[in-house]
């Protein structure tokens, strides 16, 4: 074996160990993220009655990229298992329902602040009670 393919194989080498030690990265990062979401269930209400449809999202106060959404049931009520740890904002929305709602069912009209997380002024913290159950309260007015 000459210097060259001596060369050549060291390079190999060393881009096989590169592509292991970023798979192994990435690997132990997504297991990371995995440890910091949890399942949260709870209901929607709108004037104190349950809001028969739409969709809820919580956002990581930390960052806005880690978020997830539920869809809202009928009798207001949502559950999901992978929500960001810790202190979330939330935001409520109801133009899926509206979308697929019966002819005969009126449209679900809440405020237009709910929609936004910089605005929806709604914010939960989940964690280990958050599987209990949390209200998410909205006002019409």
């Amino acid at each position: 074996m000459n210097v060259r393919q001596i060369l050549v194989l060291a390079n190999r080498a060393a881009a096989i160990g590169l592509v292991m030690l970023l798979c192994a990265a990435c690997h132990k990062s997504e297991s990371s993220q995995d440890t910091n979401r949890g399942p949260v269930s709870g209901k929607v209400t709108l004037d104190g009655n349950p809001l028969p449809g739409g969709s809820i999202t919580f956002f990581s106060a930390i960052d806005k990229q880690n978020r997830v959404t539920a869809l809202i049931r009928p009798q207001g009520e949502f559950a999901v298992a992978g929500a960001p740890l810790g202190k979330v904002q939330v935001t409520v929305e109801t133009d899926s329902f509206n979308a697929n709602r019966k002819k005969d069912t009126p449209k679900l009209l809440i405020p237009e602040k709910y929609r936004k997380a910089e605005t929806s002024g709604l914010t939960a913290e989940i964690g280990p009670k958050s599987r209990e159950g949390i209200t998410i309260e909205l006002q019409s007015k």
